[in-house]
């Protein structure tokens, strides 16, 4: 069975300073961009978004509004894992529209892992680019700051390993060259 696609976009900018999911490279939003690449490896898109927020609408994705907005990723993830039944959740950040899923999800038998796996690259983990085991987000609570990293820590997760620039994430201004704006 195929996971559920989650794509985070309610994140405020801060750092970018506008929307990342409506930044376009090659004629294409960031938004766009992770929707084609999340449907060729999701049974079902989701849009996890926060109040308020502009969105285009797009064929065949639900928008879910985060109950608890601005309370980071962590919070909205844990919250979200009651909103659908799927066995497993693909969590995606939309400011990562380079990198590919199925690259990702090749060769993982989800059979054979505790409660998800997660893209590390250049060594660095990216929570926000992993697949989670509902059930186990579902028995999580976190206390203090709610970090991804502190949901983290109760999690066995497989991690995975990348590099190049196909797997960066857009965080800021300056990280934008010609054809992306």
């Amino acid at each position: 069975m195929k996971p559920a696609g989650v794509i985070l976009v309610g994140g405020q900018s801060r750092r970018m300073g506008r929307d990342k999911a409506l930044l376009t490279q090659d004629g294409s939003t960031f938004l766009q961009q992770t929707v084609d690449d999340m449907r060729r490896v999701c049974g079902s898109i989701y849009l996890l978004a926060s109040p308020g927020q502009s969105l285009p609408m797009v064929d065949g994705v639900e928008i879910v509004i985060d109950a608890v907005a601005y309370q980071g990723p962590a919070t909205a993830l844990l919250s979200f894992a009651s909103h659908c039944e799927a066995d497993w959740l693909f969590v995606r950040a939309v400011d990562m529209p380079l990198a590919r899923a199925s690259e990702f999800i090749f060769g993982i038998n989800l059979d054979h892992v505790i409660d998800g796996c997660i893209a590390c690259v250049d060594g660095r983990e990216q929570p926000l680019f992993a697949i989670y085991r509902r059930s186990s987000l579902l028995n999580m609570k976190l206390t203090g700051k709610r970090s991804m990293f502190q949901m983290l820590e109760g999690l066995s997760m497989r991690k995975l390993s990348f590099s190049g620039s196909s797997w960066r994430n857009f965080n800021y201004q300056d990280q934008l060259s010609d054809g992306v704006g």
